[in-house]
């Protein structure tokens, strides 16, 4: 494996090259390495109880056919490679498929419940950021996870941080959470952590619950200006640039049609707004536990259809198949803020390496000297 410094260094690098001459290739390549998880969140993207017959019908990717998907990213020039699910601690190889993009010499960054952290933390060492879930206060987070939901996230973060590794703790806003941004600041002072907030795209297969997990624009505005306030205010570690979050009100603000998507011809309306165009497409590819292939959460599953599939055709070929895709960008702070880091705007670029510690190394604890 290359040196950890080397393999940082060269995702900035390869940012600036993809910028400068306009290459279109994942930076990241997300991959669900299992689909199934021992919570039922309400506000998953991926599958929950509704959609059991999916789970059903699909067999879980083989280690093997793991490392092609990671093989095809990395001809594919993919930075970063994010093993999510689903739990992907549930998988009893996990650690296997963690030293699988190591040894490719990417960068991992994975995302977790926390509750089997405790018993597979030696599994997970070579992580280079472990995202934990928590969605507010206790009482908030057990009643979307499960009760004892939260301690067992505590406890894992603070595990992973004895251990040296470096966390990131990740809240999804719904309703729930809507007043959760004082704790989550408390819980980044405490532990010296960075925070973010992720926004509920529902994915095709999650369609029926979309009203429920979605907020309405007018309440995703209150919030963000509530966030910038506090990021302005250096309240905790909030981990989006001030700059983005100010865009991603305006845009919102500003947003011109009825619906939650602009199509490149309606932007040709609107372009006195600089609406800014969506650099998922060109930046980020999700591949399913059965091989499919999607650019964004929005599209992923859209109309009940599956996307093209990796096994049967190739990474390129399904990657290709996106280049000219109609939409220009959607209403979602998700992908409004992601789009800002994957078109590689220098003004918040530094802001966004910094504020999500790509570059910050693990710090191994010491040993303790025999007294």
């Amino acid at each position: 494996m290359l040196p950890q410094t080397v393999v940082r260094a060269r995702i900035g690098l390869m940012m600036l090259l993809y910028n400068w001459f306009k290459i279109r290739r994942p930076l990241t390549s997300q991959v669900l390495v299992t689909k199934y998880c021992n919570y039922n969140c309400r506000q998953c993207f991926v599958y929950p109880m509704e959609q059991r017959e999916k789970i059903a019908k699909t067999k879980e990717p083989t280690l093997k056919m793991l490392e092609y998907l990671f093989d095809e990213s990395v001809k594919m020039g993919a930075q970063v490679i994010i093993p999510f699910g689903g739990e992907p601690l549930i998988r009893p190889d996990i650690g296997d498929v963690i030293k699988a993009i190591k040894v490719r010499n990417r960068y991992c960054l994975m995302y977790t419940n926390g509750s089997l952290v405790k018993d597979k933390i030696k599994d997970i060492l070579l992580t280079d950021q472990l995202v934990v879930s928590i969605d507010g206060p206790p009482e908030v987070n057990d009643s979307i996870r499960g009760k004892g939901s939260y301690d067992k996230a505590i406890e894992a973060l603070e595990i992973a941080l004895d251990h040296g590794l470096v966390c990131r703790l990740h809240t999804c806003l719904i309703d729930e959470t809507m007043d959760s941004l004082p704790h989550m600041i408390e819980l980044s002072k405490k532990y010296d952590v960075m925070i973010n907030y992720g926004y509920c795209d529902a994915t095709g297969y999650r369609r029926a619950a979309k009203e429920d997990i979605e907020l309405d624009r007018g309440k995703v505005i209150k919030f963000l200006k509530e966030l910038l306030e506090a990021k302005k205010a250096g309240e905790g570690k909030i981990a989006s640039p001030a700059k983005a979050i100010a865009e991603c009100i305006r845009v919102m603000e500003e947003w011109p049609v009825e619906g939650t998507l602009l199509t490149k011809e309606e932007e040709k309306q609107f372009r006195h707004l600089h609406i800014p165009k969506c650099a998922l497409p060109f930046s980020n590819i999700y591949i399913d536990s059965d091989g499919c292939a999607y650019p964004c959460l929005p599209l992923w599953g859209k109309d009940g259809k599956p996307g093209p599939n990796v096994y049967e055709l190739g990474l390129k070929k399904c990657w290709d198949m996106y280049k000219d895709l109609d939409c220009f960008q959607c209403s979602s702070v998700f992908t409004i803020e992601k789009g800002f880091f994957y078109s590689f705007n220098l003004g918040m670029l530094l802001e966004y390496i910094s504020g999500f510690e790509f570059l910050r190394h693990a710090q191994r604890p010491k040993k303790k000297c025999a007294s």
